[in-house]
């Protein structure tokens, strides 16, 4: 798909919007809307810049006054607001300064800083500003940034903007001067003018109940049904106003009946917009709509909330201060050619989208109906959407280990592959909510050691009879990649790492035992013990014949955690593991105590559980005992 989408951190308050990917649309819904506008257009945002120069030393009361015309505003809290007052004085020592805004009645004063900053220099780039939410007497020279005015902006609402503004500074003691070099007084539209959160709710579609869809009640989502739901005749309810919302750039934008790109022209401050809101249920994946302004030439850019709600507040759905942008367009003639794919398939999208009329004939005048359908996926062309779950690894006996991976999504045959794998489960069948599952998962089987690099894709075609071939099969890819966790197969107690086992383990000195079997036994038990070095593991010995004892290596008894320490008490020549275990006390007249050496282990396991218990034994019992205990042939 070819399509661009534009990630908006703060939508009310002239957002910064970072490019971060791309989306075509084709197919969404059907929208008429009706604006009657009379009158002039009101520019919003509109900065005026003032005169500059020196201030008098020691003139206080006596003020230089600095003087700044204001036209096409109108009244404040009406027309518009009140943005900031910037200003840059050069002053040695900015506690000698008082300095106030005179309205152009001449008689309303709002005091902005006095004879703050002490010994400090200059007021630098200093904006008063009734948003702020620092108080100019708690700041420091040079006071670079958003101050509240130690009087108050709102003695200003109700008068005329238009006309000469002052700024007045005096300076009320000798010896350090300076001067105004820059200043400017800002405004901009007032209120929610041009906020998405005064959205016209759809009022067609299903409705929001406890977080559920339930069908019908004209509540605003698009719903399954093919035949569409028509709102008509909506009006504009508001202007455009950079200050309140920025539109981002606009590229890529689509003559849905076509699908070709078209260039549109973007509002003026003050035109009159619609702001409509409707939703798209969770797990639907896409809809259709149409905007249709009839003879209108009118526009369109698309937006989603990132924080969506499965519900209403205040009448309209999402966060409406936190918005991206998905899709722009024109006038809608007929369906569009594919559906609208939400972006996030396991959530609902609460869409947003503003409309205008491209041309200024009639003041921007214009009327649209809004139509949608297919709000579960189910269009006949449809489109795919894939999300992956959380991926999960199970060790198992055979030295392998098997992923899981679950899938959610709509519309496709899915298909999983890895060249590493020893085996694949078949492809998944997503279907959508009026046809099929929407859910599945993928296993794969792996050597114990060996990495997963999974991508999963569509298959087209088709070669499940009853799958869907979507229109965007390059958006519905995904990889996982991964090392599972170090697997340990252990015949009694299977563990998901081989760090910190328990092991006892039991050598057979009984007569049957000579003394080449010696050798492997201990060779063995010495390679045991090096393998688990240094891996948190815990060993004991027990030696059996006649009968049973823990022996002492190296000067290690019983449980020891196996280090180099304890590696080197079994290698010691004359008390170690070698010296102990071969001190010929494993003559013909020994016989085979099983009984006895398993007490032993089960002394051990009192103290620490044993993973594994291992014998090193011939299995070749010498002697035995009669009934009465004693030894015999």
């Amino acid at each position: 798909m070819n399509a661009v989408t534009i990630n908006s951190t703060e939508i009310c308050c002239k957002s910064n919007n970072t490019l971060f990917s791309k989306f075509k649309v084709k197919k969404q819904v059907l929208f008429f809307l009706t604006f009657l506008f009379l009158g002039s257009l009101i520019t919003f945002g509109q900065s005026f810049s003032g005169t500059t120069g020196a201030i008098d030393d020691n003139n206080c009361p006596t003020t230089n006054d600095f003087t700044a015309v204001v036209s096409g505003v109108g009244i404040l809290g009406v027309d518009a607001d009140l943005d900031d007052i910037n200003l840059n004085i050069n002053h040695t020592y900015t506690g000698d300064l008082e300095i106030s805004i005179v309205a152009p009645n001449g008689t309303t004063i709002v005091l902005l800083s006095d004879n703050n900053g002490g010994s400090g220099n200059n007021y630098t780039d200093t904006s008063f500003s009734p948003n702020a939410t620092t108080s100019i007497t708690s700041g420091s020279a040079p006071f670079t940034g958003e101050f509240l005015p130690e009087g108050n902006f709102n003695d200003l609402n109700g008068l005329l903007a238009d006309g000469t503004w002052t700024l007045k500074v005096c300076d009320n003691a000798g010896l350090d001067t300076g001067s105004v070099t820059s200043w400017s007084i800002s405004f901009k539209c007032p209120g929610t003018i041009g906020n998405p959160c005064i959205a016209h709710r759809w009022d067609k579609g299903d409705s929001w109940s406890g977080g559920a869809v339930v069908d019908g009640g004209d509540g605003g989502i698009i719903a399954c049904a093919s035949a569409a739901a028509t709102e008509s005749n909506i009006m504009p309810n508001t202007q455009y106003c950079e200050s309140s919302f920025e539109l981002p750039t606009l590229a890529d934008c689509i003559d849905p009946s076509t699908g070709n790109t078209v260039v549109i022209n973007r509002p003026i401050e003050g035109q009159p917009i619609l702001w409509f809101n409707f939703d798209v249920r969770a797990n639907a994946g896409s809809s259709e709509f149409q905007i249709i302004g009839g003879p209108d030439n009118i526009a369109w850019a698309l937006f989603y909330s990132n924080s969506p709600t499965a519900g209403l507040n205040s009448g309209i759905s999402g966060d409406c201060n936190d918005l991206t942008f998905a899709h722009c367009g024109i006038n809608f003639t007929g369906w569009a050619d594919t559906p609208f794919v939400v972006p996030s398939f396991s959530q609902p999208t609460n869409y947003y989208v503003m409309v205008w009329d491209q041309e200024a004939t009639n003041n921007y005048d214009f009327s649209i109906n809004f139509k949608a359908r297919y709000g579960c996926g189910n269009s006949d062309i449809v489109g795919c959407n894939l999300e992956i779950g959380t991926v999960s690894t199970q060790c198992n006996s055979n030295n392998t280990y098997t992923l899981t991976i679950p899938v959610t999504g709509a519309n496709a045959q899915y298909t999983a592959t890895d060249s590493n794998a020893l085996s694949v489960s078949n492809d998944v069948c997503l279907g959508n909510l009026e046809s099929g599952s929407i859910s599945g998962s993928f296993t794969l089987t792996y050597p114990i050691g060996t990495s997963y690099n999974v991508d999963i894709s569509t298959v087209i075609p088709s070669t499940i009879g009853s799958c869907a071939e979507p229109f965007n099969p390059a958006d519905c890819v995904a990889n996982i990649s991964g090392i599972q966790d170090d697997c340990c197969i252990n015949p009694i107690n299977p563990s998901p790492s081989c760090n910190a086992l328990n092991v006892i383990v039991v050598l057979d000195e009984s007569g049957s035992i000579d003394s080449s079997t010696e050798v492997q036994v201990e060779a063995a038990s010495l390679a045991l013990a090096n393998a688990l070095k240094d891996t948190g593991a815990e060993l004991a010995f027990v030696e059996f014949a006649s009968s049973a004892d823990i022996p002492t290596y190296g000067g290690f008894t019983g449980w020891n955690t196996v280090n180099q320490a304890y590696i080197d008490g079994l290698n010691n020549g004359s008390t170690g593991l070698v010296a102990q275990y071969g001190d010929n006390s494993n003559t013909t007249d020994e016989f085979t105590n099983w009984e006895d050496a398993l007490l032993k282990v089960l002394d051990l396991n009192a103290i620490m559980t044993a993973d594994i218990v291992l014998f090193m034994t011939d299995g070749n019992p010498n002697r035995s005992v009669d009934g009465s205990g004693n030894p015999t042939s």
